[in-house]
Parts: C-alpha cells; structure tokens; sequence
C-alpha cells in the first residue's frame, strides 16, 4: 500500500512539475529569452526536467520505507518466482513489452505536457489529457 502511495505521489508530482515547468517565464516574461538561447527545445525542457528532479525526493523516501516495511514479504515472494519459472523469453515478453510500453506512453505524456506548456499559457496538463 505504502509503495502504491508512494507511486500516486510520484506521478501527481510529475504531472505538476511538468505543467507548471514554463509557469514562472510565462510569468515573468522572460520565455522570449530563455528560448533565444543557443539551445534546442528538447535540450531545454531536459535541463528544466533534472532541476525539477529533487522534488520527488519525498516519495523516494517513501518508497524505500515502503520495501523495508515489506523485505520480507518482498524476498519470499522473489524466492518463489525464481523457483517456479522457466525464464524463457517467451515467457518474458508480453511483461516486458507491457512495461515498456507504459514507460514509453509516460515519457511520451511528459513531453506532450512540457511542449504545450511553452504553446499555451495556463491548462496544458488538461489539454494534452
């Protein structure tokens, strides 16, 4: 449960940080030279993206009390998995083509988010929704 909160946190977070990236140019008119820059734009949003990284410290710490409270839990149920699986890949594919999958939607959505954000002055979050 702690960890599944910890999850929600994270991407609420995200969301937030990716919407409100371009808020404080918009507002202090300083988006017409910020995007002068010798930069791309793709470069730029990277930049605004890893100094918005330490917000989600918080839900680190969360997370990682979340394992700790279930190691246990946790090694047994690996133990099992190892144990009764073949590994094969074929076995492996349609997890990890789900899981790439939604990596990539989330990557994709957090793009979306910052590049509308630098076209539209308030509510990129719920228009690239």
């Amino acid at each position: 449960m702690t960890l599944f909160l910890a999850g929600c946190c994270a991407a609420t977070e995200i969301l937030l940080l990716t919407g409100r990236m371009f808020g404080t140019e918009r507002k202090r008119q300083t988006l017409s030279s910020l995007l002068t820059l010798p930069w791309t734009v793709g470069m730029i949003i990277r930049q605004k993206v890893l100094g918005g990284l330490p917000v989600l410290f918080p839900w680190l710490l969360l997370a990682i009390a979340g394992l700790l409270g279930a190691w246990d839990l946790i090694l047994k149920e690996l133990a099992s998995e190892f144990r009764n699986e073949d590994w094969s890949w074929d076995s492996l594919r349609d997890p990890v083509s789900a899981i790439s999958y939604v990596v990539l939607q989330a990557v994709l959505f957090l793009i979306t988010i910052a590049w509308l954000s630098l076209k539209i002055p308030r509510g990129a979050l719920p228009v690239a929704i």
